[in-house]
């Protein structure tokens, strides 16, 4: 007995390292289709040409305000040889792949090494369920890998203590763990407001879900949040200040304060339905389909209703029904007039009521999954903390055109819901069917849409 169960943890461990070095050598594959563009990368490239390290921070950070551990990232692999960043990116990408796995596994125990297997193989499928240009701006943009992807892994890594101690509390951390991880959480959250947002957020409630089961607050943790929280406030007061936000309403969006209340709510609410219908579309259909599926084979009306309702918002995700009216497609442009509710027609307006009735409902109706699929209540937690990182976009005159980049922590933290929710699934064939499913639809939106990635990119 205590051989077999041996020689299955050494079939899992050769069979998982097995996976990570089919997605770093796909990902790597990928980056080696990359080159520089012809915009920020330029840019940055002809930076560290003229000046020296310390010259290229004062200039970028004090007098353009940008975010410093970015910079000094970006003047460090704009300094390199591109493959530097080919074969970091690379690493970056597969560590998502293995923080995701690692935390679903914590959080969700798994039976065998065989149900942990398909959910790790399910997370990299799940991971090309992202819209291709939320991938390109985000993890395969030189630029946009340093603002986006390689802060969110850093943040994510800095979180694996707190996230220990609050479901796994019998393990025993030693403080260079803690040194370690809340060095990586201060320059996570030095790098990029939506990210530090999520990591602080994240930070506090798990804080909390310790005092509330211990009635006492480690030192420690206590003292990473703090420091976590500090350089949230630094990087919100750097980027506020200076002639930075002027300069982002005279070049991206004038009206910007002249607009009412009421007139931003509607632009940040229609601009999120676009963003999710384009490019988390495929993410939020197969979560309504699989949440339909855990609460319809249930004997309750009440769990069968909700099951017909999640069935109708995975119908509707089809593009005719994503029509919210005028757009702002391209961001590269000066937005003059923007779009009102007043010049919708009643379809278009009907689109967006339903589309965000489907976003609201979806993580109310998760809260059941809780008590008939043992699905973990984290799953809400996670969803609304990815949805406040792209609503705070409303905030800022950058909306428009920031692109479709700001969606990608919103599209990880959905990527942990699809994968936790294939885990809730107790037959092992119907499971293997669904990642079939999504795998086959997946490979098929991301070859439809590579080309077309890679010549923006180039832009």
């Amino acid at each position: 007995m205590i051989k077999d169960k041996q020689q299955s943890e050494k079939t899992f461990k050769i069979l998982y390292i097995l996976i990570i070095v089919c997605f770093f050598i796909f990902a790597f594959a990928i980056c080696l289709f990359i080159n520089y563009s012809d915009g920020d990368d330029a840019f940055f490239i002809s930076y560290t040409e003229q000046y020296g390290f310390i010259d290229f921070i004062k200039i970028l950070t004090y007098e353009m305000n940008t975010r410093v551990t970015t910079t000094i990232t970006l003047f460090f692999i704009f300094s390199s040889n591109i493959l530097v960043w080919r074969v970091l990116n690379a690493f970056f990408l597969t560590s998502l792949i293995v923080l995701a796995e690692r935390f679903i596994s914590i959080i969700i125990l798994y039976k065998s090494y065989k149900e942990r297997l398909i959910s790790f193989i399910s997370i990299c499928i799940c991971f090309i369920c992202i819209g291709t240009m939320t991938i390109g701006y985000s993890s395969f943009w030189i630029t946009g890998s340093i603002n986006y992807l390689w802060p969110l892994v850093i943040g994510l890594l800095s979180l694996c203590p707190l996230i220990i101690k609050t479901f796994k509390s019998e393990y025993r951390l030693n403080k260079y763990i803690y040194i370690a991880s809340s060095f990586f959480g201060v320059w996570a959250c030095l790098a990029q407001e939506q990210i530090s947002a999520l990591l602080v957020g994240f930070g506090i409630i798990l804080l909390f879900s310790i005092w509330q089961r211990d009635k006492t607050i480690p030192f420690f943790s206590a003292l990473q949040v703090t420091l976590m929280f500090t350089a949230f406030i630094i990087l919100l007061i750097t980027s506020l200040s200076g002639n930075r936000s002027e300069l982002s309403m005279l070049q991206y969006l004038p009206s910007f304060n002249d607009l009412s209340f009421s007139s931003h709510v509607f632009i940040i609410l229609q601009w999120l339905c676009y963003g999710i219908s384009g490019q988390l579309n495929l993410l939020y259909l197969f979560i309504c389909v699989l949440m339909g599926l855990l609460l319809f084979k249930n004997n309750s009306i009440f769990d069968k209703t909700f099951g017909i309702i999640l069935f109708l918002f995975a119908a509707t995700s089809l593009p005719i029904f994503n029509d919210f009216g005028p757009y702002i497609s391209d961001y590269r442009k000066i937005v003059i007039d923007v779009p009102t509710f007043d010049a919708l027609s009643l379809f278009q307006r009907a689109s967006l009521i339903w589309m965000l009735f489907k976003i609201t409902a979806i993580p109310f109706i998760m809260l059941r999954l809780t008590r008939v699929a043992r699905f973990s209540s984290t799953g809400f937690v996670i969803y609304f903390g990815g949805l406040v990182t792209v609503l705070i976009m409303g905030l800022s005159p950058t909306m428009y055109a920031s692109g479709e980049r700001v969606f990608f922590v919103f599209a990880v933290m959905l990527l942990f819901i699809l994968a936790s929710l294939i885990t809730r699934i107790k037959s092992i064939q119907l499971k293997i069917c669904s990642i079939t499913v999504i795998g086959v639809s997946a490979i098929i939106q991301f070859i439809y849409t590579f080309n077309d990635m890679l010549l923006l990119l180039r832009g």
